[in-house]
This record gives structure tokens, C-alpha cells and sequence, in this order.
């Protein structure tokens, strides 16, 4: 009798620790549970983006950079086009000269017509190492003056930078794949001082630039290349000087 006492004493010792065993395991798998779910990093929200930071940024106040600007209010436009059109406007009001600096490259096709119908403007366009490509649907640049023989339009080309790397192309149109001057007339005029004017083409005449009548067209500097038309594969104009 005491030999099975004492057996069922060492029975029930054995199931206590065999019980606190397992009672320490469970508490430490607990633990480590814990800790990793704790160290985890935290999940981004579905959809964020570098790109949504820069979304951000802007909704939050901060101006993006523009394609050009006006050098006279030094006002940045988000397009070349804008730029021409804020030109236009002072223009047409007390100012005789703009200039349009080009702040980054830009893949459009632009005009400015009509302008006031008495005076002479210049309008200068600093191409400053930036390209501006054409979409292929007209040529890249289309300035077309008042028909008003007191009205004469001075059209300037140059290139700034010291890369002198700023360039014209991409054009495609029946007459100036690059630059047309339409409804030109005596006292109008056109002058490249620079800019590389390259893959313009016209199915006409003036694969780069196209002069209509009288005006004419100054060239001091600047590259053509690789520009094609039916006639003057670079220029087409009743005048170059």
C-alpha cells in the first residue's frame, strides 16, 4: 500500500511540471508573437506613390517649373503656346518688344497672328539649349502678321546657352516644316542668330523655314540639316540675307 502512495505521489509530481512546462512554452510562443507583429513595418496605403508625393506637393502650393517665360514679367507658363499667347497680349498693348526664354524641352506646335494693327513689335524667342519639337500635325512655329501696311512683325531666333544646343524639329507641314511666316509682307522680317533647325519637312516648299513674298530673312548663325521639301530643302524665301 505505501509503495502505490508513494507511486501516485512521484505520478502527480511528474504531471506538475509536465504542466508548468507547458504553461512556460505557450507564455513564450506568446511573446514572440507579440514582438514580431510589433516589429513589422508599417504597410503603405493601397495606390501611394512617389509620384502621388509630387501630386501632393503641388496641391499643397508649390509651383512647377514652366516650359518658358516671359522675360520682361519673368512669369513661367506651363507651355510654349501659353507663352506666345501672354506675348501676344502685351503686344497688342504699349510694349514693342518681348522675349520668350524656353526653360525646358516641349513637344508642341505653336502660332502667334493678328497682332495690333499699327506699329512695329519684335518678338524674340531665346531657344536657350531646350528643343522644342513639333507634333507632326503643322509647322512648329506659325507667325502670321497683320494684312495693315502700318503694321510689320520682326521675328528673332537665338540660342543663349553656352551648349548652343537648343534646336527646332520634328516639323511637318506643305510649306516651313519648322518656321512659316504667313501673310508677310515689305518691313516684316525674320533673323536666326542661332539654334540647330534639323527632321523638319515640308511637301512643298521650305523644309525649315518658309518666307512668304517680300519679307526677308536674315541669317547670322545657327545649323540646318537633314531638313527635306520639293523645294529649298532648308529655306524658301523670296529673300535671304
Amino acid at each position: 500500500m505505501k509503495r502505490i502512495n508513494k507511486l501516485l505521489a512521484l505520478l502527480l509530481c511528474a504531471a506538475v511540471i509536465f504542466s508548468t512546462i507547458l504553461v512556460q512554452g505557450f507564455a513564450s510562443e506568446t511573446e514572440t508573437a507579440d514582438t514580431s507583429e510589433l516589429t513589422q513595418p508599417e504597410a503603405e496605403p493601397a495606390g501611394a506613390s512617389e509620384n502621388d508625393a509630387l501630386k501632393v506637393e503641388e496641391a499643397g502650393g508649390e509651383t512647377a517649373p514652366g516650359v518658358a517665360k516671359l522675360a520682361s514679367t519673368g512669369e513661367e507658363f506651363k507651355t510654349l503656346q501659353a507663352a506666345f499667347d501672354a506675348a501676344k497680349t502685351a503686344l497688342e498693348g504699349d510694349s514693342d518688344a518681348e522675349k520668350i526664354v524656353l526653360l525646358d524641352n516641349t513637344t508642341e506646335c505653336v502660332k502667334l497672328s493678328w497682332l495690333r494693327s499699327n506699329g512695329s513689335m519684335t518678338l524674340t524667342i531665346d531657344l536657350n539649349g531646350y528643343t522644342v519639337t513639333g507634333d507632326g500635325t503643322s509647322s512648329v512655329m506659325t507667325f502670321s502678321g497683320a494684312t495693315n501696311t502700318n503694321n510689320y512683325l520682326h521675328i528673332v531666333i537665338e540660342d543663349s546657352s553656352e551648349s548652343k544646343t537648343g534646336s527646332v524639329t520634328g516639323g511637318s507641314a506643305a510649306t516651313g516644316g519648322a518656321i512659316r511666316m504667313d501673310n508677310a509682307k515689305n518691313g516684316d522680317s525674320l533673323t536666326i542668330n542661332g539654334g540647330n533647325f534639323y527632321g523638319n519637312t515640308a511637301t512643298s516648299s521650305g523644309g525649315a523655314i518658309y518666307c512668304a513674298t517680300l519679307a526677308p530673312i536674315t541669317i547670322n548663325g545657327g545649323n540646318f540639316y537633314n531638313n527635306t521639301a520639293k523645294s529649298g530643302g532648308a529655306i524658301s524665301a523670296y529673300k535671304v540675307i
